[in-house]
């Protein structure tokens, strides 16, 4: 974690956010601000937290980040059954939410095994089988845009799909979704991935 540290305090950035995610085991016993104060001082760590960030002409957008997935007995692990919880917690007024989970059905396929055709996404021939993204948070997503400001949903976990998908939620208003995990079998993987969003 210390040469990820430095790295982040190599980038030019203003504002760099960072969350967690089922590979950071040794966070799961630490607070938020023990992290922020001794782990990650290259960067905002968010937590089940917001950040505001202030735009030119009285402008801002409102991030949040939380790190939960439905991974077993890794790093900020839980069970389908409650995870829920953590998205009723993400605020109405949310412009950009950041996860380490994928929401269900997009930019989520990964290896495992599905027979037959998909109850997912109705297909029969995926290129990696199994869905890992979670559907109640689709759901919340989904409701954030149309009810209320998300433009953008930042997400992990699944490192065979790093892209990006616009979703059409009502007939005004479009949701990008964008799965920035790392491909590990990359040259590319430290490349950042660069995101324009019309406010």
């Amino acid at each position: 974690m210390r040469q990820f540290n430095e790295y982040l305090g190599t980038l030019p950035y203003r504002i760099k956010i960072v969350i967690g995610g089922n590979h950071e085991i040794g966070f799961n016993n630490l607070t938020r601000e023990y992290i922020q104060k001794h782990i990650l001082t290259n960067a905002i760590y968010l937590q089940d937290n917001s950040l505001r960030v202030q735009l030119p002409e009285h402008k801002s957008l409102l991030f949040y980040g939380t790190p939960w997935t439905t991974s077993h007995n890794m790093g900020f692990s839980m069970s389908r059954d409650s995870i829920f919880e953590k998205w009723e917690a993400i605020p109405d007024d949310t412009d950009v939410l950041i996860t380490h989970l994928p929401p269900q059905g997009y930019l989520d396929l990964a290896s495992g095994t599905t027979e037959g055709v998909c109850k997912v996404c109705g297909e029969s021939n995926h290129p990696y089988n199994k869905h890992w993204g979670e559907a109640k948070l689709k759901q919340k997503t989904k409701y954030l845009c149309e009810h209320g400001r998300l433009k953008l949903h930042l997400f992990g976990h699944v490192h065979e799909e790093c892209s990006g998908i616009k979703v059409k939620v009502t007939r005004t208003k479009t949701l990008m979704y964008y799965n920035g995990s790392a491909d590990c079998g990359s040259s590319q993987a430290r490349v950042p991935h660069a995101i324009t969003l019309s406010l």
